[in-house]
């Protein structure tokens, strides 16, 4: 065994191996499916000996469950954490831009009150719309205009929104035998629009002007 572990040329072989055996797709064996949900790792931290104590423990059993011919489906994501996020953000930005903070979050909350006050009266506000991470309104589905009509139609003047995406239980493999009606009529309306404090009142304005263009333009029914 060489003293040391070549993880470039090592992983690139068996990541070409994983793909062709297809380990890590959903279903990758003929057994029953077995999910495994642990906690994500943070991405705001080095790793260290807990992350190979715990992840090892995991494994074992996803390696081990494979083996016995069930369908393994063992997830990996990243989680930011609060407190270490903070402190690496002091570490690589100091203090002072620390100080500039608040000033960002009134930011945001300005452009949240613009929207709220000049965006279309169709729209309707969840009330997670009101946090400082993003703007979240709902656009009710009109003659088959909706939600991802907006998205197409900002995207062509070059305003990038984000959405709520398809819910867990939408996959078939995480499926159950129960109903959602109120996230299966939900999440097809939400969308998110720019805030972030990189804006300017130009920048707002475009967006306001855009997404009330949309509205009289196409939702309201003058090209329908």
């Amino acid at each position: 065994m060489d003293k040391k572990y070549n993880h470039e040329s090592a992983e690139q072989t068996l990541q070409i191996q994983w793909e062709q055996e297809k380990i890590y797709s959903h279903t990758n064996n003929p057994g029953p499916q077995y999910n495994i949900d642990t906690p994500p790792p943070t991405v705001s931290g080095s790793l260290h000996i807990g992350h190979v104590f715990s992840y090892t423990q995991t494994d074992i059993i996803a390696r081990f469950k494979r083996m016995s011919s069930f369908s393994v489906f063992y997830p990996f994501g990243f989680d930011n954490n609060g407190l270490p996020t903070e402190i690496d953000i002091i570490a690589t930005i100091g203090l002072e831009q620390m100080k500039k903070l608040p000033k960002h979050l009134e930011f945001r909350r300005h452009i949240q009150d613009r929207y709220n006050k000049e965006l279309h009266p169709v729209f309707e506000r969840p009330p997670h719309s009101e946090t400082v991470q993003y703007y979240c309104l709902r656009l009710p589905i009109r003659k088959g205009i909706g939600r991802n009509n907006l998205i197409d139609y900002l995207a062509d003047k070059k305003i990038h929104t984000s959405v709520h995406f398809k819910p867990l239980y939408k996959y078939e493999f995480l499926s159950q035998n129960r109903e959602y009606p109120v996230s299966e009529k939900e999440w097809v309306k939400l969308i998110s629009l720019p805030c972030h404090n990189r804006m300017v009142e130009g920048d707002i304005d475009y967006v306001v002007h855009w997404t009330n263009k949309f509205m009289e333009e196409i939702y309201d029914g003058k090209r329908i």
